[in-house]
């Protein structure tokens, strides 16, 4: 099995209604493997957006899918939440 990861840092973004000034951080891991001919990867994203006041949007996913020796693809998206706090 092969990872690797990318954690951006610093980032920030404003919201388009009120002008709220989002900061951002998160990590997006990827997992990989090539177990019996067939290639498996899952991509997982966790991202929190901290605004002014104690706002806070979070984005959680998991993401995995397979290729077979045949290539065929199957995905399925998995814990997908979006939460405004």
């Amino acid at each position: 099995m092969t990872m690797a990861h990318f954690q951006p840092q610093g980032g920030s973004m404003y919201g388009e209604t009120a002008g709220t000034r989002f900061r951002a951080t998160g990590l997006t891991a990827f997992h990989w493997d090539n177990p019996n001919g067939a290639y498996t990867e899952t991509v997982v994203n966790r991202y929190h957006f901290v605004g002014q006041g104690g706002i806070q949007f979070r984005i959680f996913g998991t993401a995995p899918f397979t290729v077979n020796a045949n290539g065929e693809v199957t995905a399925d998206f998995e814990n997908l939440v979006d939460e405004c706090k």
